[in-house]
């Protein structure tokens, strides 16, 4: 039993059979690599590269920090510290003290744990190690 041929693909059907065998696309444009895979040792290639083996890993440990210091390692110095902490007015306690201002309750705002940002120290290197923002 003889299959029936298969359809002809979108370019064959439009522009033909491709003659003697060739490519349906034309020769290659001045400066352009030939078609096919690329051979060693052909004109505009190089030889393989190999992928670069990867360095040392680095573990970084993410902490989530609260209003009070928290034990951690610091990832700095590497010592076992409690962080020290700053309270900062935050851009939201800034504008209500602006608001207040001029009352004896514009100091408010600076008393109250959410108008304050907390940032987190190393005791030892005195090294940046993050923020909590209320």
């Amino acid at each position: 039993m003889d299959k029936p041929a298969p359809p002809p693909y979108e370019h064959e059907r439009l522009y033909g059979p491709p003659a003697n065998g060739q490519p349906p696309y034309g020769p290659p444009i001045h400066g352009q690599p030939p078609y096919g895979p690329p051979v060693h040792g052909q004109p505009g290639y190089g030889p393989p590269t190999h992928a670069p083996q990867p360095g040392p890993s680095t573990t970084v440990v993410v902490t989530s920090f609260g209003p009070q210091t928290c034990r951690m390692t610091c990832p700095h110095c590497h010592a076992l510290i409690d962080t020290t902490t700053e309270r900062e007015l935050s851009p939201i306690g800034l504008l209500s003290v602006l608001l207040l201002f001029g009352s004896l309750c514009c100091c408010i705002p600076c008393c109250i744990d959410s108008c304050n940002n907390v940032k987190h120290n190393c005791p030892n290197c005195r090294a940046y190690l993050g923020q909590y923002k209320p």
